[in-house]
């Protein structure tokens, strides 16, 4: 007799499982106190995700099939020199050579298929754990860009990142958000304390960073990302004067960050700003924020789908992070350490989903301590498990045969049964309490 595993996810532990979308897929699951806060692609197929691990330690993840698997290629011990600290940005020069931003001002270099870490930048700890290598950006295998708070300072690499120098930022004011684009010019958000407090400003340099331009915008944007030189978009949140809660907002620009348009300014519960943003071409785009809410357009931001759906804002995992890696196929991640992918072609990921043993579950709608049947060609012997709205285990049940006896106490909703065999899912399929 065949011994495997079955799991029950509650469908709402992240809203895009059931939301208005049904092709995001959870290709990584949740793991407690990680957080993916950063991918990036190398090449069609092969995409990095950086993971952190209680704040301190790194974990890198990548992928050779465009977001659908992913493999452990570095998980940090303490061991190297210069750890534990906490990151915050990377950029890939290479499929083997990365560079991360981090604490105490720190630039590293990962190289040797991840198996290697150096300090780079600076040759020696000096500053405290609040100077934050914040930001950093490659524009080519030689020249790139990186930003720093607590002070605030700009560096600049013309040799692939092995030095640094030290350049005068546009402001004394801390510069949050970086970009180079296609001309090379060099693109800086900030808020400037002068001659208006609070109010937020782009800095423009054309020179590499020698000379700057201001432009004042209108005060909200947090993360940008950029088609070309000129055409960019840019999200983040107003406080709307309820606690510390933010309506959600997508700006646009057309001339390069010199002047911004809203093109969505919405309070769908929850609303606490958005978080990232990231287009793939002139139409397809993603943003993100907290408490599990995607954003989705096909046509620049003229109109905005919201795949997540309503449910209690105290347990969504936050979305931090996203990279549109395809015309309509995006990679979603945040707290939890879970990784979402979006395939809206009729390949990928879906085709994979097709492979799978079609579970037919039997009633369905189901009333909670009763018996719910599952349809496949073995006998089975396994293990039930259903997990709270965070992939937290809340019971754990044996069973022989094709069914299990639910929980007396399982609450009234939608929940995904998810039948794997050696690690791997063969079988899944949606069910509802009633």
């Amino acid at each position: 007799m065949k011994r495997i595993t079955v799991i029950v996810f509650i469908g709402l532990i992240f809203s895009i499982n059931f939301g208005l979308s049904d092709k995001w897929t959870r290709v990584r699951r949740y793991s407690h106190d990680c957080h993916v806060f950063k991918f990036f692609q190398v090449a069609d197929s092969c995409i990095y995700a950086l993971d952190q691990y209680q704040h301190t330690y790194l974990i890198i993840l990548k992928s050779n099939d465009r977001g659908i698997t992913w493999d452990t290629v570095l998980q940090e011990t303490g061991l190297y020199p210069g750890f534990p600290t906490t990151y915050y940005d990377a950029a890939a020069i290479s499929e083997d050579n990365i560079l991360i931003g981090a604490a105490y001002g720190q630039i590293k270099k990962i190289t040797d298929n991840c198996q290697n870490i150096s300090l780079i930048y600076p040759n020696s700890v000096h500053t405290t754990s609040t100077n934050m290598i914040k930001n950093i950006e490659m524009y080519d295998s030689n020249f790139g860009v990186a930003t720093s708070v607590n002070p605030s300072f700009l560096y600049k690499t013309e040799d692939g990142g092995e030095s640094w120098q030290k350049l005068q930022p546009p402001t004394t004011a801390a510069i949050w958000e970086m970009k180079i684009l296609q001309d090379k010019t060099i693109l800086t958000l900030a808020y400037d304390t002068s001659p208006e407090k609070s109010s937020q400003s782009c800095f423009l340099s054309k020179d590499c960073g020698e000379t700057w331009t201001k432009h004042k915008i209108r005060d909200g944007i947090g993360e940008t990302s950029f088609f070309n030189d000129k055409i960019g978009w840019g999200c983040g949140g107003w406080p709307n004067g309820v606690g510390d809660q933010s309506s959600d907002i997508i700006m646009k620009t057309t001339d390069g960050g010199k002047t911004w348009i809203e093109i969505y300014n919405q309070e769908n519960e929850p609303v606490f700003g958005l978080q990232d943003i990231d287009f793939y071409d002139e139409n397809f785009g993603v943003a993100v924020g907290q408490f599990g809410k995607i954003l989705r357009t096909t046509d620049g931001g003229d109109s905005w789908v919201q795949d997540s759906a309503d449910f209690d804002i105290q347990d969504g995992p936050p979305v931090m992070t996203v990279l549109c890696t395809g015309p309509n196929r995006a990679l979603c991640g945040g707290w939890g350490g879970e990784i979402f992918l979006y395939d809206g072609s009729t390949d990928g990921v879906e085709d994979s989903a097709e492979q799978l043993t079609k579970l037919n579950l039997f009633p369905n709608p189901v009333k909670s301590g009763a018996k719910l049947n599952f349809e496949l060609s073995q006998v089975l012997a396994g293990q039930a498990q259903i997990f709270n709205l965070q992939g937290m285990l809340i019971d754990s049940l044996y069973f022989v045969g094709n069914s299990i006896y639910l929980p007396n106490d399982i609450a009234v909703g939608t929940y995904f049964l998810v039948i794997e065999s050696n690690g791997e899912i063969i079988a899944r399929e949606k069910f509802v309490v009633e």
